[in-house]
């Protein structure tokens, strides 16, 4: 049970920074992509090549994008490396979704970090087209990709604020640890049990961290007269 409590909030975080390393991967490509060959002063040559603009301007976008892509690659197998590892450390518990519908959430998330490393690709490109230098080019980007950055994170302001109560607050039950006993982790899971209910089941796990013990436990709760 602690496990699904605490699972939903770590995977926003970990969407948050793969979001930011796949912006963050297109980012020196753009740069040198058209503001480096202006500094390199190679771009005239390239713009009197017989080919037409749109094509230039696909190929330019198509190398950021399997830059950002490889970024995207890389940093997916880190993170399911090192989450096999880290799950390793929660309690034992269900499926972490249910109906089997993991492989399918796989899937979804992948299409759409897909997606995103092509609007990363493409808004890097045009915001730094203007750009006459490399240092010009990230000065400018630079703020951009902090804008999209917060823009990312924002969604899991609600959430961080819930880690920093005693318990994890909801309309049927709570969440709740503590290192002294089970009864004080009930006791912080009822904090926010509302007044004229009462409890009607209680669920704890013990987890053992650096030889140390972890009382999590939920408390289901629902009116005096259930």
């Amino acid at each position: 049970v602690a496990a699904s409590t605490i699972l939903p909030t770590a995977a926003g975080g970990v969407f948050v920074l793969l979001s930011v390393l796949t912006m963050t991967g297109a980012f020196y490509p753009a740069i040198d992509a058209i503001a480096g060959e202006k500094e390199r002063g190679t771009i005239e040559t390239l713009l009197i090549a017989p080919c037409a603009a749109i094509d230039i301007v696909a190929g330019k976008f198509l190398a950021v994008w399997a830059v950002a892509l490889a970024t995207l690659v890389a940093n997916v197998i880190s993170i399911a490396l090192t989450a096999a590892v880290s799950l390793r450390f929660l309690p034992k518990g269900g499926p972490l979704l249910p109906g089997g519908h993991l492989p399918l959430v796989i899937v979804i998330s992948l299409a759409a970090f897909v997606g995103l490393s092509a609007v990363a690709a493409a808004m890097c490109l045009a915001v730094t087209t203007a750009s006459k230098s490399g240092k010009e080019a990230q000065n400018t980007l630079t703020p951009v990709l902090l804008i999209a950055s917060a823009l990312a994170g924002a969604g899991l302001l609600a959430a961080g604020v819930l880690l920093l109560l005693p318990g994890d607050a909801r309309a049927d039950g709570g969440t709740a640890g503590s290192l002294i006993s089970r009864a004080d982790a009930i006791r912080n899971a009822t904090l926010w049990m509302p007044p004229g209910a009462r409890i009607t089941s209680t669920n704890c796990t013990e987890m053992v961290i650096d030889s140390s013990a972890r009382y999590v436990c939920t408390v289901q709760w629902g009116p005096s007269g259930q």
